[in-house]
């Protein structure tokens, strides 16, 4: 989806995900995504 620097595949929705600099949930990732940021 977005780029993003190299790292271990996710393994579960608890696991963190680095996004615009920005270490999110994959809920809150997927949140982001369904609205625009602040």
């Amino acid at each position: 989806m977005e780029s993003k620097s190299p790292s271990p595949p996710r393994k579960s929705a608890s696991s963190p995900v680095k996004t615009a600099g920005k270490t999110l949930t994959l809920a809150e990732a997927i949140a982001q995504q369904k609205k625009p940021p602040n």
